[in-house]
Protein backbone atom coordinates (compact mmCIF):
# COMPACT_ATOMS: atom_id res chain seq x y z
CA UNK A 1 0.00 0.00 0.00
CA UNK A 2 1.71 3.04 -1.18
CA UNK A 3 2.63 5.59 1.85
CA UNK A 4 0.09 8.48 0.29
CA UNK A 5 -2.79 5.88 1.27
CA UNK A 6 -1.75 5.18 4.06
CA UNK A 7 -1.17 9.22 4.69
CA UNK A 8 -4.80 9.81 3.95
CA UNK A 9 -6.25 6.89 5.75
CA UNK A 10 -4.82 8.02 8.85
CA UNK A 11 -5.53 11.47 8.73
CA UNK A 12 -9.44 10.41 8.77
CA UNK A 13 -8.67 7.90 11.69
CA UNK A 14 -7.14 10.87 13.14
CA UNK A 15 -10.39 13.37 12.52
CA UNK A 16 -12.60 10.97 13.46
CA UNK A 17 -14.49 11.18 16.65
CA UNK A 18 -13.44 8.11 18.67
CA UNK A 19 -15.98 5.46 20.16
CA UNK A 20 -14.66 5.83 23.43
CA UNK A 21 -12.83 8.94 24.85
CA UNK A 22 -8.87 8.31 24.25
CA UNK A 23 -7.22 8.24 27.32
CA UNK A 24 -3.64 8.73 27.62
CA UNK A 25 -1.53 5.54 28.85
CA UNK A 26 1.62 4.82 29.20
CA UNK A 27 2.91 1.60 26.52
CA UNK A 28 3.10 -1.85 27.79
CA UNK A 29 6.62 -3.57 26.92
CA UNK A 30 6.30 -5.80 23.67
CA UNK A 31 6.91 -8.97 25.13
CA UNK A 32 4.47 -8.32 28.26
CA UNK A 33 2.07 -10.84 29.13
CA UNK A 34 -0.76 -8.91 28.47
CA UNK A 35 -0.43 -9.20 24.83
CA UNK A 36 -0.33 -13.05 24.99
CA UNK A 37 -3.28 -13.14 27.33
CA UNK A 38 -5.49 -11.15 24.47
CA UNK A 39 -4.02 -13.14 22.18
CA UNK A 40 -5.60 -15.83 23.41
CA UNK A 41 -9.01 -14.57 24.02
CA UNK A 42 -8.95 -13.42 20.84
CA UNK A 43 -7.76 -16.93 19.42
CA UNK A 44 -11.17 -18.11 21.66
CA UNK A 45 -13.47 -16.19 20.07
CA UNK A 46 -13.77 -13.67 23.00
CA UNK A 47 -12.75 -10.31 21.28
CA UNK A 48 -14.31 -8.94 18.23
CA UNK A 49 -12.22 -6.03 17.43
CA UNK A 50 -8.29 -7.50 17.95
CA UNK A 51 -5.59 -6.46 15.74
CA UNK A 52 -2.24 -7.68 16.65
CA UNK A 53 -0.25 -6.54 13.87
CA UNK A 54 0.68 -3.40 15.62
CA UNK A 55 2.36 -3.47 19.06
CA UNK A 56 3.00 -3.00 21.51
CA UNK A 57 -0.48 -1.61 23.18
CA UNK A 58 -0.91 1.04 25.32
CA UNK A 59 -2.37 0.05 28.67
CA UNK A 60 -5.72 1.73 27.84
CA UNK A 61 -5.65 0.12 24.42
CA UNK A 62 -5.08 -3.12 26.21
CA UNK A 63 -8.16 -2.29 28.97
CA UNK A 64 -10.44 -1.76 25.99
CA UNK A 65 -9.43 -5.16 24.93
CA UNK A 66 -10.04 -6.78 28.21
CA UNK A 67 -13.30 -5.30 28.30
CA UNK A 68 -14.40 -6.59 25.23
CA UNK A 69 -13.66 -10.22 26.31
CA UNK A 70 -15.38 -9.71 29.64
CA UNK A 71 -18.57 -9.14 27.40
CA UNK A 72 -17.77 -12.00 25.01
CA UNK A 73 -17.22 -14.40 28.11
CA UNK A 74 -21.00 -13.66 28.52
CA UNK A 75 -21.31 -15.34 25.29
CA UNK A 76 -19.92 -18.66 26.71
CA UNK A 77 -22.81 -21.18 27.54
CA UNK A 78 -23.15 -22.64 30.51
CA UNK A 79 -24.80 -25.38 29.73
CA UNK A 80 -22.00 -26.56 27.25
CA UNK A 81 -19.59 -28.30 28.36
CA UNK A 82 -16.71 -27.09 25.99
CA UNK A 83 -18.30 -23.75 26.95
CA UNK A 84 -17.97 -24.51 31.10
CA UNK A 85 -14.58 -25.97 30.58
CA UNK A 86 -13.32 -22.70 28.54
CA UNK A 87 -15.01 -20.35 30.99
CA UNK A 88 -12.75 -21.64 33.84
CA UNK A 89 -9.34 -20.74 31.93
CA UNK A 90 -10.80 -17.67 30.54
CA UNK A 91 -11.73 -16.51 33.61
CA UNK A 92 -8.28 -16.90 35.36
CA UNK A 93 -7.06 -15.02 32.04
CA UNK A 94 -9.29 -12.30 32.64
CA UNK A 95 -8.42 -12.12 36.34
CA UNK A 96 -5.24 -11.51 35.33
CA UNK A 97 -5.46 -8.74 33.05
CA UNK A 98 -8.02 -7.04 35.40
CA UNK A 99 -5.70 -6.58 38.22
CA UNK A 100 -2.75 -5.81 35.45
CA UNK A 101 -4.96 -3.29 34.24
CA UNK A 102 -7.43 -1.81 37.12
CA UNK A 103 -6.77 1.59 37.00
CA UNK A 104 -7.11 1.97 33.24
CA UNK A 105 -10.60 -0.35 33.54
CA UNK A 106 -11.89 1.42 36.10
CA UNK A 107 -11.77 4.28 33.76
CA UNK A 108 -14.02 2.22 31.53
CA UNK A 109 -16.52 1.76 34.36
CA UNK A 110 -15.06 -2.43 35.31
CA UNK A 111 -15.19 -2.65 38.43
CA UNK A 112 -11.05 -4.17 39.76
CA UNK A 113 -10.74 -7.21 41.66
CA UNK A 114 -10.01 -8.24 45.20
CA UNK A 115 -6.44 -8.68 44.41
CA UNK A 116 -5.99 -5.58 42.17
CA UNK A 117 -3.79 -2.66 43.16
CA UNK A 118 -4.75 0.86 42.49
CA UNK A 119 -1.65 2.48 42.77
CA UNK A 120 -1.32 5.75 44.36
CA UNK A 121 -1.07 9.07 42.22
CA UNK A 122 -1.48 7.40 39.09
CA UNK A 123 1.90 5.71 38.65
CA UNK A 124 2.43 1.74 37.22
CA UNK A 125 5.78 0.27 37.14
CA UNK A 126 7.77 -3.03 36.74
CA UNK A 127 10.66 -4.50 38.76
CA UNK A 128 12.79 -7.11 36.84
CA UNK A 129 15.39 -9.17 38.13
CA UNK A 130 17.02 -11.34 35.68
CA UNK A 131 20.14 -13.61 35.84
CA UNK A 132 21.78 -15.75 32.35
CA UNK A 133 24.56 -17.76 31.93
CA UNK A 134 25.27 -19.16 28.26
CA UNK A 135 28.27 -20.06 26.24
CA UNK A 136 26.59 -19.33 23.02
CA UNK A 137 28.60 -16.77 20.92
CA UNK A 138 27.31 -14.55 18.77
CA UNK A 139 29.10 -14.12 14.79
CA UNK A 140 28.63 -11.71 12.23
CA UNK A 141 26.86 -11.92 8.95
CA UNK A 142 29.29 -12.63 5.82
CA UNK A 143 28.42 -10.52 2.97
CA UNK A 144 27.34 -12.05 -0.01
CA UNK A 145 28.83 -9.64 -2.16
CA UNK A 146 24.98 -8.04 -2.77
CA UNK A 147 25.18 -6.32 0.04
CA UNK A 148 26.24 -6.23 3.72
CA UNK A 149 25.23 -5.78 6.82
CA UNK A 150 26.75 -5.51 10.66
CA UNK A 151 24.41 -7.61 12.73
CA UNK A 152 25.80 -10.51 15.00
CA UNK A 153 23.11 -13.01 15.10
CA UNK A 154 22.87 -15.23 18.32
CA UNK A 155 19.62 -17.19 17.84
CA UNK A 156 19.89 -18.60 21.21
CA UNK A 157 19.72 -15.36 22.65
CA UNK A 158 17.64 -13.30 20.28
CA UNK A 159 13.84 -11.61 20.66
CA UNK A 160 14.82 -10.43 24.04
CA UNK A 161 14.51 -6.39 22.90
CA UNK A 162 17.98 -5.82 22.69
CA UNK A 163 19.07 -6.68 26.01
CA UNK A 164 23.31 -6.92 26.06
CA UNK A 165 24.00 -10.35 26.96
CA UNK A 166 27.15 -12.03 26.32
CA UNK A 167 29.18 -15.58 27.00
CA UNK A 168 29.37 -16.35 30.35
CA UNK A 169 27.10 -14.79 33.30
CA UNK A 170 25.05 -11.43 33.07
CA UNK A 171 23.15 -10.09 35.68
CA UNK A 172 20.53 -7.74 35.63
CA UNK A 173 17.82 -5.19 36.89
CA UNK A 174 15.37 -3.18 35.39
CA UNK A 175 12.99 -0.68 36.73
CA UNK A 176 10.52 1.33 35.14
CA UNK A 177 7.90 4.12 36.47
CA UNK A 178 5.16 5.56 34.25
CA UNK A 179 1.75 6.80 34.66
CA UNK A 180 -0.61 9.99 33.27
CA UNK A 181 -0.58 13.61 33.75
CA UNK A 182 -4.47 14.49 33.47
CA UNK A 183 -5.91 12.67 30.20
CA UNK A 184 -3.93 13.30 27.55
CA UNK A 185 -0.25 13.02 28.51
CA UNK A 186 1.41 9.71 30.03
CA UNK A 187 4.90 8.21 29.93
CA UNK A 188 6.91 5.65 30.90
CA UNK A 189 11.06 5.27 31.55
CA UNK A 190 13.42 2.22 32.03
CA UNK A 191 16.46 2.04 33.23
CA UNK A 192 18.47 -1.05 33.22
CA UNK A 193 21.92 -1.94 35.65
CA UNK A 194 23.74 -4.95 34.43
CA UNK A 195 26.85 -6.43 35.45
CA UNK A 196 28.40 -9.30 32.88
CA UNK A 197 31.00 -11.45 34.06
CA UNK A 198 32.84 -13.34 30.48
CA UNK A 199 33.90 -16.65 30.62
CA UNK A 200 37.15 -15.20 29.32
CA UNK A 201 37.72 -13.48 32.53
CA UNK A 202 36.98 -10.04 33.72
CA UNK A 203 33.73 -7.78 34.75
CA UNK A 204 31.76 -5.19 33.18
CA UNK A 205 28.93 -2.55 34.96
CA UNK A 206 26.47 -0.91 32.71
CA UNK A 207 24.04 1.26 32.60
CA UNK A 208 21.48 2.10 29.76
CA UNK A 209 18.13 3.40 29.14
CA UNK A 210 16.19 0.31 27.64
CA UNK A 211 13.09 2.39 26.76
CA UNK A 212 11.84 6.07 27.72
CA UNK A 213 9.04 8.32 26.03
CA UNK A 214 5.99 10.66 26.44
CA UNK A 215 2.68 10.11 24.74
CA UNK A 216 0.29 12.95 23.82
CA UNK A 217 -3.09 11.75 23.19
CA UNK A 218 -5.58 14.41 21.83
CA UNK A 219 -8.69 13.10 20.47
CA UNK A 220 -8.11 9.83 18.37
CA UNK A 221 -4.33 11.14 17.97
CA UNK A 222 -1.40 9.83 19.88
CA UNK A 223 1.90 11.01 19.51
CA UNK A 224 4.82 9.10 21.47
CA UNK A 225 8.32 11.01 21.44
CA UNK A 226 11.14 9.22 23.00
CA UNK A 227 12.98 5.73 22.80
CA UNK A 228 9.88 3.21 22.42
CA UNK A 229 9.45 -0.21 21.04
CA UNK A 230 7.66 -0.69 17.62
CA UNK A 231 6.80 -4.15 16.51
CA UNK A 232 5.09 -4.96 13.31
CA UNK A 233 3.46 -8.27 12.38
CA UNK A 234 1.67 -11.21 13.61
CA UNK A 235 3.72 -13.53 14.81
CA UNK A 236 4.05 -14.27 18.47
CA UNK A 237 7.54 -11.69 18.49
CA UNK A 238 6.37 -9.56 15.22
CA UNK A 239 7.39 -10.46 12.04
CA UNK A 240 10.23 -9.82 9.03
CA UNK A 241 10.16 -6.47 9.25
CA UNK A 242 10.07 -5.47 12.80
CA UNK A 243 10.50 -7.64 15.47
CA UNK A 244 11.25 -7.93 19.23
CA UNK A 245 14.81 -8.89 18.61
CA UNK A 246 16.25 -5.23 18.48
CA UNK A 247 16.16 -2.68 21.66
CA UNK A 248 13.89 0.90 21.75
CA UNK A 249 13.70 3.25 18.46
CA UNK A 250 14.66 6.80 19.34
CA UNK A 251 11.52 8.09 17.45
CA UNK A 252 8.49 10.31 16.45
CA UNK A 253 5.71 8.15 16.61
CA UNK A 254 1.98 9.26 15.29
CA UNK A 255 -1.32 6.57 15.44
CA UNK A 256 -5.02 6.13 16.05
CA UNK A 257 -5.48 5.53 19.72
CA UNK A 258 -8.03 3.44 18.77
CA UNK A 259 -9.45 1.69 15.83
CA UNK A 260 -11.79 3.93 13.41
CA UNK A 261 -13.98 1.71 11.16
CA UNK A 262 -14.17 2.30 7.79
CA UNK A 263 -16.60 0.87 5.10
CA UNK A 264 -15.28 -2.40 3.51
CA UNK A 265 -12.02 -2.30 5.44
CA UNK A 266 -13.53 -2.10 8.84
CA UNK A 267 -12.10 -1.20 12.15
CA UNK A 268 -8.16 0.30 11.20
CA UNK A 269 -5.46 1.05 13.23
CA UNK A 270 -2.48 3.30 11.51
CA UNK A 271 1.65 4.36 12.73
CA UNK A 272 4.09 6.24 11.06
CA UNK A 273 7.67 6.72 12.45
CA UNK A 274 10.87 8.44 11.70
CA UNK A 275 13.57 6.66 13.99
CA UNK A 276 17.59 7.98 14.28
CA UNK A 277 19.43 5.06 13.70
CA UNK A 278 21.75 5.54 16.10
CA UNK A 279 25.94 5.15 15.44
CA UNK A 280 26.78 2.21 16.36
CA UNK A 281 28.10 0.26 13.71
CA UNK A 282 25.97 2.12 11.52
CA UNK A 283 27.50 3.44 8.27
CA UNK A 284 26.49 6.57 8.49
CA UNK A 285 25.93 7.92 11.56
CA UNK A 286 22.16 9.04 12.97
CA UNK A 287 20.97 7.13 9.60
CA UNK A 288 16.59 8.00 9.97
CA UNK A 289 14.25 4.87 9.14
CA UNK A 290 10.81 5.86 8.75
CA UNK A 291 8.04 3.40 8.67
CA UNK A 292 4.27 3.62 7.79
CA UNK A 293 1.94 0.49 8.63
CA UNK A 294 -1.82 0.10 8.11
CA UNK A 295 -4.19 -2.61 9.86
CA UNK A 296 -7.68 -3.60 8.86
CA UNK A 297 -10.22 -5.66 10.17
CA UNK A 298 -12.38 -6.68 7.37
CA UNK A 299 -13.99 -9.05 9.42
CA UNK A 300 -13.98 -10.13 13.23
CA UNK A 301 -12.12 -13.32 11.86
CA UNK A 302 -9.80 -11.56 9.05
CA UNK A 303 -6.57 -9.10 10.26
CA UNK A 304 -4.57 -7.98 7.22
CA UNK A 305 -2.08 -5.60 7.36
CA UNK A 306 0.37 -3.51 4.87
CA UNK A 307 4.05 -1.67 5.99
CA UNK A 308 6.71 -0.23 4.10
CA UNK A 309 10.39 1.41 5.75
CA UNK A 310 12.62 3.58 4.37
CA UNK A 311 16.24 4.10 5.77
CA UNK A 312 17.94 6.52 4.52
CA UNK A 313 20.57 9.81 5.32
CA UNK A 314 22.61 10.14 8.21
CA UNK A 315 26.29 11.67 8.57
CA UNK A 316 27.89 11.44 4.50
CA UNK A 317 24.72 9.69 3.18
CA UNK A 318 24.54 10.39 -0.33
CA UNK A 319 22.68 13.44 -0.46
CA UNK A 320 18.79 13.59 -1.37
CA UNK A 321 17.03 16.81 -2.58
CA UNK A 322 13.57 17.47 -0.22
CA UNK A 323 11.18 16.04 -3.47
CA UNK A 324 13.59 12.65 -3.45
CA UNK A 325 13.29 12.21 -0.09
CA UNK A 326 9.43 12.82 -0.12
CA UNK A 327 8.69 10.98 -3.04
CA UNK A 328 11.41 7.91 -1.99
CA UNK A 329 8.89 7.84 1.85
CA UNK A 330 5.72 7.56 -0.33
CA UNK A 331 7.14 5.06 -2.20
CA UNK A 332 5.97 5.55 -5.51
CA UNK A 333 9.62 5.47 -7.20
CA UNK A 334 9.82 1.53 -7.05
CA UNK A 335 6.41 1.00 -8.87
CA UNK A 336 7.64 3.04 -11.82
CA UNK A 337 10.77 1.53 -12.97
CA UNK A 338 10.69 2.50 -16.68
CA UNK A 339 10.06 6.07 -15.61
CA UNK A 340 13.69 7.17 -14.58
CA UNK A 341 12.37 7.92 -11.02
CA UNK A 342 13.75 5.44 -8.89
CA UNK A 343 16.06 6.15 -6.28
CA UNK A 344 18.69 4.30 -5.45
CA UNK A 345 19.93 6.58 -2.31
CA UNK A 346 17.99 4.54 0.47
CA UNK A 347 17.09 0.74 1.57
CA UNK A 348 13.42 0.02 1.41
CA UNK A 349 11.15 -2.79 2.19
CA UNK A 350 7.52 -3.41 2.29
CA UNK A 351 5.55 -6.18 3.31
CA UNK A 352 2.37 -7.57 3.91
CA UNK A 353 0.33 -9.71 6.31
CA UNK A 354 -2.90 -11.65 6.94
CA UNK A 355 -4.55 -13.84 10.43
CA UNK A 356 -7.52 -15.82 9.87
CA UNK A 357 -9.21 -16.81 13.24
CA UNK A 358 -11.16 -19.99 13.30
CA UNK A 359 -12.49 -20.39 17.15
CA UNK A 360 -14.61 -23.50 16.27
CA UNK A 361 -11.48 -25.18 14.96
CA UNK A 362 -9.73 -25.73 18.66
CA UNK A 363 -9.03 -21.94 18.53
CA UNK A 364 -7.00 -22.27 14.95
CA UNK A 365 -5.40 -18.68 13.75
CA UNK A 366 -3.22 -19.19 10.29
CA UNK A 367 -0.58 -15.56 9.73
CA UNK A 368 1.36 -15.35 6.48
CA UNK A 369 3.82 -12.58 5.63
CA UNK A 370 5.27 -11.32 2.86
CA UNK A 371 8.54 -9.11 2.98
CA UNK A 372 9.82 -7.79 -0.15
CA UNK A 373 13.31 -6.17 -0.60
CA UNK A 374 13.53 -4.87 -3.91
CA UNK A 375 9.71 -4.29 -5.53
CA UNK A 376 9.97 -5.05 -9.72
CA UNK A 377 6.82 -6.74 -11.22
CA UNK A 378 8.85 -7.44 -14.31
CA UNK A 379 10.66 -10.38 -12.74
CA UNK A 380 7.67 -11.69 -10.65
CA UNK A 381 9.09 -15.29 -9.90
CA UNK A 382 12.17 -13.93 -8.85
CA UNK A 383 10.83 -10.63 -7.01
CA UNK A 384 8.61 -12.93 -4.59
CA UNK A 385 11.30 -15.73 -3.57
CA UNK A 386 15.05 -14.14 -4.19
CA UNK A 387 14.12 -10.46 -3.26
CA UNK A 388 10.72 -12.53 -1.44
CA UNK A 389 10.84 -13.04 2.73
CA UNK A 390 7.70 -15.32 3.48
CA UNK A 391 6.56 -16.22 7.08
CA UNK A 392 3.51 -19.07 7.60
CA UNK A 393 2.05 -20.04 10.67
CA UNK A 394 -0.67 -21.52 12.28
CA UNK A 395 -1.63 -22.09 16.36
CA UNK A 396 -4.37 -24.11 17.95
CA UNK A 397 -4.94 -21.94 20.85
CA UNK A 398 -7.25 -24.79 22.21
CA UNK A 399 -5.82 -27.96 21.34
CA UNK A 400 -7.70 -29.21 24.59
CA UNK A 401 -11.57 -28.36 25.60
CA UNK A 402 -10.44 -25.95 28.18
CA UNK A 403 -7.94 -23.91 26.46
CA UNK A 404 -4.96 -24.69 28.89
CA UNK A 405 -2.62 -26.61 26.27
CA UNK A 406 -1.71 -24.25 22.39
CA UNK A 407 0.13 -25.53 19.87
CA UNK A 408 2.00 -23.21 17.40
CA UNK A 409 3.95 -24.22 13.86
CA UNK A 410 5.81 -21.51 11.93
CA UNK A 411 7.91 -21.47 9.32
CA UNK A 412 9.87 -18.77 7.50
CA UNK A 413 12.19 -17.89 4.73
CA UNK A 414 14.34 -15.04 3.68
CA UNK A 415 15.17 -13.62 0.67
CA UNK A 416 19.21 -13.05 -0.87
CA UNK A 417 19.23 -9.74 0.34
CA UNK A 418 16.92 -8.69 2.80
CA UNK A 419 18.69 -6.41 6.14
CA UNK A 420 21.53 -6.01 3.76
CA UNK A 421 22.37 -2.90 1.55
CA UNK A 422 25.27 -1.67 -0.51
CA UNK A 423 25.35 1.47 0.29
CA UNK A 424 24.10 1.50 3.69
CA UNK A 425 26.37 -1.50 4.57
CA UNK A 426 25.07 -1.25 8.38
CA UNK A 427 22.03 -2.74 7.19
CA UNK A 428 18.33 -2.72 8.66
CA UNK A 429 20.35 -2.93 12.40
CA UNK A 430 19.99 -1.19 15.22
CA UNK A 431 23.33 -1.72 17.78
CA UNK A 432 24.34 -4.69 15.92
CA UNK A 433 20.82 -6.37 16.21
CA UNK A 434 18.51 -7.01 13.00
CA UNK A 435 15.23 -5.08 13.28
CA UNK A 436 13.93 -7.79 12.09
CA UNK A 437 13.80 -11.78 11.80
CA UNK A 438 17.28 -13.14 13.23
CA UNK A 439 16.95 -15.65 10.52
CA UNK A 440 19.54 -13.07 8.20
CA UNK A 441 19.47 -13.02 4.77
CA UNK A 442 18.96 -16.23 2.70
CA UNK A 443 17.85 -18.84 5.00
CA UNK A 444 15.14 -21.07 6.15
CA UNK A 445 13.75 -22.15 9.28
CA UNK A 446 10.79 -24.21 10.94
CA UNK A 447 9.92 -24.27 14.53
CA UNK A 448 7.11 -25.82 16.56
CA UNK A 449 6.11 -24.46 19.58
CA UNK A 450 3.74 -25.71 22.98
CA UNK A 451 2.47 -23.95 25.66
CA UNK A 452 0.59 -25.34 28.65
CA UNK A 453 -1.04 -24.03 31.50
CA UNK A 454 -0.61 -26.67 33.58
CA UNK A 455 -2.41 -24.85 36.72
CA UNK A 456 -3.48 -21.76 37.68
CA UNK A 457 -0.42 -21.25 38.95
CA UNK A 458 2.09 -22.64 36.80
CA UNK A 459 2.25 -22.56 33.11
CA UNK A 460 5.45 -24.05 31.06
CA UNK A 461 6.63 -23.71 27.30
CA UNK A 462 8.68 -25.69 24.42
CA UNK A 463 9.96 -24.71 21.52
CA UNK A 464 11.35 -26.91 18.97
CA UNK A 465 13.22 -25.29 15.95
CA UNK A 466 15.75 -25.94 12.96
CA UNK A 467 17.54 -23.42 10.84
CA UNK A 468 19.54 -23.50 7.57
CA UNK A 469 21.49 -20.34 6.65
CA UNK A 470 23.81 -19.75 3.41
CA UNK A 471 26.41 -17.61 2.93
CA UNK A 472 27.14 -18.25 -0.57
CA UNK A 473 28.08 -15.17 -3.25
CA UNK A 474 25.85 -13.87 -5.31
CA UNK A 475 25.79 -11.25 -8.28
CA UNK A 476 23.38 -9.16 -9.76
CA UNK A 477 23.29 -8.91 -13.55
CA UNK A 478 21.51 -6.86 -14.99
CA UNK A 479 19.67 -7.10 -17.89
CA UNK A 480 16.12 -8.34 -19.18
CA UNK A 481 15.49 -10.11 -17.19
CA UNK A 482 17.24 -8.92 -14.28
CA UNK A 483 18.40 -12.49 -12.46
CA UNK A 484 20.90 -13.47 -9.96
CA UNK A 485 24.05 -15.59 -10.34
CA UNK A 486 25.58 -17.29 -7.66
CA UNK A 487 29.50 -16.96 -7.51
CA UNK A 488 29.97 -20.21 -5.90
CA UNK A 489 29.42 -22.53 -2.66
CA UNK A 490 30.01 -22.33 0.86
CA UNK A 491 28.89 -24.76 4.02
CA UNK A 492 25.44 -24.27 4.83
CA UNK A 493 25.62 -23.23 8.64
CA UNK A 494 22.60 -25.72 10.34
CA UNK A 495 21.21 -25.51 13.84
CA UNK A 496 19.01 -27.32 15.68
CA UNK A 497 17.50 -25.46 18.87
CA UNK A 498 15.64 -26.83 22.03
CA UNK A 499 14.06 -24.76 24.52
CA UNK A 500 12.12 -24.74 27.61
CA UNK A 501 10.32 -22.39 29.98
CA UNK A 502 8.55 -22.63 33.46
CA UNK A 503 6.76 -19.52 35.00
CA UNK A 504 5.26 -19.50 38.62
CA UNK A 505 2.39 -17.14 39.42
CA UNK A 506 2.96 -16.21 43.71
CA UNK A 507 -0.52 -17.26 45.38
CA UNK A 508 -1.01 -13.76 46.71
CA UNK A 509 0.45 -11.71 44.46
CA UNK A 510 -0.79 -12.14 40.87
CA UNK A 511 1.47 -9.09 39.51
CA UNK A 512 4.31 -10.64 39.99
CA UNK A 513 5.84 -14.07 38.67
CA UNK A 514 9.40 -15.98 38.47
CA UNK A 515 10.45 -17.79 35.31
CA UNK A 516 12.85 -19.78 34.94
CA UNK A 517 14.55 -20.93 31.41
CA UNK A 518 16.85 -23.68 29.69
CA UNK A 519 17.97 -23.56 25.74
CA UNK A 520 20.29 -26.17 23.71
CA UNK A 521 21.59 -25.60 20.18
CA UNK A 522 23.71 -27.69 18.30
CA UNK A 523 25.25 -25.55 15.20
CA UNK A 524 26.77 -27.57 12.71
CA UNK A 525 29.20 -25.50 9.82
CA UNK A 526 29.42 -22.64 12.48
CA UNK A 527 30.42 -19.33 10.43
CA UNK A 528 30.23 -21.56 7.53
CA UNK A 529 33.19 -23.41 8.02
CA UNK A 530 34.26 -27.32 7.33
CA UNK A 531 35.23 -28.25 10.83
CA UNK A 532 32.75 -25.72 12.63
CA UNK A 533 30.87 -27.32 15.53
CA UNK A 534 29.39 -25.80 18.74
CA UNK A 535 27.11 -27.29 21.27
CA UNK A 536 25.58 -23.92 22.93
CA UNK A 537 24.06 -23.84 26.60
CA UNK A 538 21.56 -20.99 27.95
CA UNK A 539 19.93 -21.09 31.51
CA UNK A 540 18.71 -17.76 33.24
CA UNK A 541 15.82 -17.17 35.68
CA UNK A 542 13.72 -13.58 35.96
CA UNK A 543 11.47 -12.36 38.52
CA UNK A 544 9.31 -9.60 37.99
CA UNK A 545 7.06 -7.69 39.90
CA UNK A 546 4.50 -5.41 38.87
CA UNK A 547 2.56 -2.19 39.99
CA UNK A 548 -0.19 -2.90 39.46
Amino acid sequence: MPVAAVLLLLAGALTAAPALRAQASAQLQPLDAVHRELERLGAWGLIDTLLVGQRPYSRAQAARLTAQALRGRARLVPDSPADASLAATADRALARLRARLAPELEALGVAHTEDAVLPAGGLVGEARLDATWTDSPDRVVPSNVLGSTAARINPLLAYDLGRPVGTGTTAGAEIELGGALGSHLAGAVRTRAQLSLPLEGGSETTVRVQSGNARLVVGNAALTVGRAHVMWGQGPRGGLVLSANPGSHLLVSIANEHPVGFPLLGPARFQLFLSDMGVEAQRFAHSQLFGARASFLPHRRLEIGAQFLVQSGGEGAPEQSVVERILDYLFFPDLLKGAELELLLSNKVAAVDARLRIPEARGLELWIELAIDDIDINRFQSMIWEDGSWTVGARFARLDAAGTLALRLEAQHTSLRIYEHADFTSGLTLERRLIGSELGPNANGAAVGLDWEATPRHSFSFEGSIERRSADPYTAISGTPYYFARLGIRPKEVRWRAWVGWTLLPKRARWCELSLEGGYEFVDHFEFSHRGTQHNLLARTVIVARLP
